[in-house]
C-alpha cells in the first residue's frame, strides 16, 4: 500500500503526507518488495517534485499579488486555482 486517503467534499488527508505510511514502514510491520518497491520510490520522487513545484508557484503568486496582479493573471501564469490564490496572505 502506498497511501491511504480520507476524502471529504472540500478536502482530503493523505496518510503518506502526514508521515503515517513512513512510520508504518519503519515499524517493520510490512516491507514492499520487487517492482513495487521501485514504483514506490518513483512515486515518492514524483510527489516531492509536485510539492516543490506547487510551493514555488505559491511563492511566485504571493510576489505577484504583492505587486498588484489580478487573480486571473496569477492563475494563468502560475497554474494555481483561484481558491489557492485567494488564500494567499500578504505579510
Amino acid at each position: 500500500m502506498l497511501d491511504h486517503l480520507v476524502i471529504t467534499e472540500t478536502n482530503y488527508t493523505s496518510f503518506a503526507d502526514q508521515g503515517v505510511m513512513d512510520e508504518l514502514q519503519k515499524s517493520g510491520l510490512f516491507e514492499i518488495m520487487g517492482p513495487e518497491r521501485q514504483e514506490l520510490e518513483q512515486f515518492k520522487i514524483d510527489t516531492e517534485k509536485k510539492r516543490a513545484k506547487k510551493e514555488n508557484s505559491l511563492e511566485i503568486a504571493k510576489k505577484m499579488k504583492a505587486k498588484g496582479y489580478d487573480d486571473a493573471t496569477i492563475k494563468e501564469l502560475t497554474g494555481l486555482g483561484l481558491k489557492e490564490i485567494g488564500g494567499i496572505k500578504l505579510i
